[in-house]
C-alpha cells in the first residue's frame, strides 16, 4: 500500500487560534495555565479539548490548511468527505462558525527514534517536549496501519521552538478522495 504526509500549500494568511496575533507570539490568556514554566510551549491539545474562543475566524480559500502554530485545518467539505467515504484516525474540533474544524489525531504510527533520521534538539526537563525536531520519520521507522480508511500521526512530533504540529500520513484512498471531491491546498508527498 502506498503511503503519504499530507502536507499543506504556502499559507496565505495568519491563522491564529491560540496566540495573540503578536510579534512575540504571545499565547491568549485563556490558555496561560496550559504553558510550560520552564520552555514556554503550551500544551496545543489542552487548549484546543479546552474550547477555542467564538471570535476565531480562519482566513482561507483551501480545504486543507495550516494555521500560523502549525494546527491542521480541515474545511466543512473535507470533513464531510473523509466523514462520507469512512475515513478514520481524526478527531474535528470546529474553530468559531468559520467552516474550519481543527484535526487532532485519535491513532498513532508508532516510530523507532533510532532509524526515523529525525534530529532532536534540547529536551525539556520540566515538559519533556523537544526544543526542535527536523526532519519526518522514515516509512522503515514506522509502524503503519493496514487499513486504508485510517488516518495516523506518527508518534514522535514535530516541535518547533514554540508549538507543535501533528503530520499526518494517508493511504492512496484518501488522496483520492482529495482528487475526486476537488478539495484543495493538499500536497502529498511519498513516505
Amino acid at each position: 500500500m502506498e503511503f503519504y504526509y499530507i502536507l499543506s500549500r504556502e499559507v496565505k494568511y495568519n491563522n491564529w487560534i491560540l496566540n495573540l496575533e503578536h510579534p512575540k507570539r504571545r499565547v491568549m490568556p485563556e490558555y496561560a495555565h496550559l504553558v510550560c514554566d520552564r520552555c514556554g510551549k503550551v500544551d496545543e491539545v489542552a487548549a484546543i479539548r479546552s474550547g477555542i474562543r467564538a471570535d476565531i475566524r480562519i482566513r482561507g480559500s483551501v480545504d486543507f490548511l495550516r494555521s500560523s502554530e502549525g494546527l491542521t485545518l480541515f474545511s466543512e467539505r473535507a470533513r464531510e468527505s473523509l466523514k462520507t467515504k469512512q475515513i478514520a484516525g481524526l478527531e474535528f474540533i470546529a474553530v468559531g462558525t468559520s467552516g474550519y474544524y481543527v484535526a487532532l489525531p485519535k491513532r498513532f504510527a508508532t516510530v523507532n527514534v533510532a532509524v526515523s533520521t529525525m534530529k532532536f534538539q534540547r529536551k525539556c526537563q520540566k515538559c519533556s517536549r523537544f526544543r526542535e525536531t527536523t526532519g519526518f520519520p522514515s516509512r522503515d521507522s514506522m509502524k503503519l496501519p493496514r487499513n486504508p480508511r485510517l488516518i495516523v500521526a506518527p508518534d514522535v512530533f514535530l516541535e518547533r521552538y514554540y508549538s507543535r504540529t501533528f503530520v499526518y500520513v494517508v493511504s492512496s484512498l484518501v488522496q483520492d478522495v482529495f482528487a475526486t471531491n476537488g478539495l484543495t491546498g493538499a500536497i502529498f508527498d511519498e513516505v
